[in-house]
């Protein structure tokens, strides 16, 4: 007989729980994805909003005060630059006002300049000029027109600091206007806009001699090459020699063998907001952190490593330069052995020039660096004429270059010409 199967029944499991794991999965799914959406729609968002944003201004905190001094100094050397070339001179310069500014613990003065031009020299010519002259990194300026006049605002380290305000040449007032029995006004109103590095006396040269320029060539000593290029320039450039190096005897024994100014280039400590640091000028530098014996030993060993020296001027030395009695201790040594200093000017704040004086030893300071390692010959060649034109107002000028390339091949190319205008000279005939 066979056994009939019973059919198998089918279990039937709960749905309810599975349903609901699948409808919650799904939710979550759908809740990252919407999430992710609105994360990625915002941060486009802040990210645009950012974009748009004017670019912020360096923190006050950031910015010292001997580099906002410095930076300030440098526009205003440039400026009277662009004067020059403009071919306005002092006697054009209508009026100038100062203002004492203040922002947290920096001060500074803010100069309001009005100057007569020439005719023709309009907004373009203007704004041509500022190119080349006013094109520092922290420097920021805009020239606009106001009535007749073209003005010139400026911004130091995104601190005002200058307006210069362009005005066409006007010709001066007749006799019959000034002979009313009333003192002419203009006579009293004028004031002078001279930058700290020209002496606010000038000293004129004697009506039969040309107005004489120094150049002295700093931080030779490395290679021999350009040692050599600058020896055959046909003119008493002065040779400013960094000690123990390769070449540093060389330099100055050949020098001297063709009758040039030989001064030992004396390395000392600059500031590390100048880029550099107190172990960048050498081993022979002098620092601010040394002992009083230490400083005259190193600076004995400088001074005995370069033969034929006339004088001494600084190498870097932002820092060392400032401190007075670091100064006097180095200065009082140069005078025991007959020798002059020039101060570089790599600080506004520099003691060199005026404790020199003060402690009865012939000095100078320069007026011009008449190159930069960033920028090419076109620059050198504005400097050289700039620094011809001070020469030209005060009876002499005193700029300092490198042995870079492009120097040398300006100085090859303009030494000889510029003979009709100025007279080069060595330092040792200008220090007094």
């Amino acid at each position: 007989m066979l056994l009939s199967k019973k059919p198998r029944k089918s279990i039937k499991r709960p749905r309810r729980a599975r349903d609901k794991r699948k409808s919650t999965g799904e939710k979550l799914l759908v809740y990252a994805f919407f999430s992710l959406v609105a994360f990625s729609l915002v941060f486009l968002w802040g990210l645009r909003h950012l974009q748009n944003q004017p670019t912020a201004k360096r923190p006050e905190g950031v910015v010292s005060q001997s580099k906002l001094s410095d930076d300030i100094e440098s526009v205003d050397n440039a400026l009277f630059k662009t004067f020059f070339i403009l071919g306005a001179s002092e006697s054009d310069i209508v009026s100038q006002q100062e203002s004492r500014k203040r922002k947290g613990e920096l001060r500074w003065e803010f100069k309001d300049t009005s100057i007569e031009l020439p005719n023709g020299s309009g907004r373009g010519r203007i704004e041509e000029v500022l190119e080349h002259t006013l094109s520092a990194p922290n420097v920021l300026w805009e020239v606009y027109e106001k009535g007749s006049n073209t003005v010139l605002d400026v911004e130091t380290l995104n601190f005002p600091t200058h307006r210069v305000t362009f005005m066409p040449h006007k010709s001066l007032p007749k006799e019959k206007n000034i002979s009313d029995g009333n003192p002419p006004p203009a006579a009293e109103s004028r004031v002078a806009y001279i930058p700290r590095r020209i002496p606010r006396i000038p000293v004129m040269p004697r009506a039969d001699s040309k107005p004489k320029i120094v150049i002295i060539v700093d931080d030779l000593g490395a290679d021999r090459a350009s040692i050599d290029r600058l020896l055959n320039i046909p003119g008493q450039l002065t040779f400013a020699v960094l000690p123990n190096l390769p070449y540093s005897e060389y330099a100055a024994e050949e020098a001297h063998k063709m009758g040039r100014d030989v001064i030992l280039h004396l390395p000392m400590e600059p500031k590390s907001s100048s880029g550099y640091s107190g172990a960048d000028p050498g081993p022979y530098a002098l620092l601010t952190g040394l002992s009083p014996q230490q400083i005259l030993s190193k600076l004995e060993k400088n001074l005995s490593s370069v033969p034929h020296i006339k004088g001494v001027n600084n190498h870097m030395g932002s820092k060392f330069t400032e401190r007075r009695d670091l100064m006097e201790l180095v200065l009082e040594r140069l005078k025991s052995k007959g020798l002059f200093f020039v101060d570089s000017r790599t600080t506004s704040n520099t003691q060199g020039y005026n404790t020199a004086k003060s402690l009865g030893i012939k000095a100078a300071e320069r007026d011009l660096f008449l190159d930069e390692s960033t920028r090419g010959e076109k620059y050198v060649r504005s400097q050289l004429e700039a620094l011809v034109q001070i020469s030209k107002k005060k009876g002499y000028a005193i700029g300092i270059c490198h042995p870079y390339p492009e120097t040398i091949e300006v100085l090859e190319d303009l030494v000889p010409k510029m003979k009709t205008q100025v007279e080069l000279i060595p330092i040792s005939r200008i220090v007094k």
